[in-house]
């Protein structure tokens, strides 16, 4: 049985498992384990277009960026800042000061971008995942939420939409 077909199975008898649970149950990276989701869950994008969607989506307002390392889990929640290329790097917040977000994305290192739609603890949730060649997810940043955590409706056009 191939991943896509496990990771389905598994979806189908655990319906409010979270993507690194997945992981860690079949002793996979998650960025495999996004890939593998059901195609009503995801739409994968080839690494070509990431400055595309950086830029995209650095006007679609607040976002939860999530970094995971070892376990741990980092949130910034703000606007996704634009970036600039420069010396092999996707640098970001380099322009203007554009919230707490700054670093380099390696663009080189990214395989592919995951649009997910999974619901995350039963809850509608949406997300883009950046993913590594070795199969991790570098980074992921999930759909904004107000004050009363719904979700900003534009974005999920935006989301939804985008091709």
């Amino acid at each position: 049985m191939n991943l896509s077909q496990q990771v389905a199975d598994y979806l189908a008898q655990n319906p409010n498992a979270i993507t690194l649970e997945i992981a860690a149950e079949f002793n996979r990276p998650e960025g495999e384990i996004l890939l593998a989701l059901p195609t009503e869950f995801v739409r994968v994008f080839p690494a070509e277009r990431a400055e595309e969607i950086l830029k995209e989506i650095s006007g679609w307002g607040v976002f939860t960026t999530i970094l995971e390392k070892e376990g741990s889990i980092f949130e910034i929640k703000d606007r996704f800042p634009s970036g600039v290329i420069g010396r092999g790097y996707y640098n970001l917040n380099m322009k203007h000061q554009e919230g707490a977000l700054h670093g380099h994305l390696k663009l080189d290192n990214i395989a592919q971008i995951a649009f997910i739609s999974l619901p995350f603890r039963g809850k509608e949730s949406y997300n883009i995942a950046f993913i590594a060649h070795n199969g991790h997810t570098i980074f992921k940043v999930y759909l904004g939420r107000d004050e009363n955590h719904k979700l900003f409706p534009e974005q999920i056009e935006k989301f939804k939409h985008f091709k």
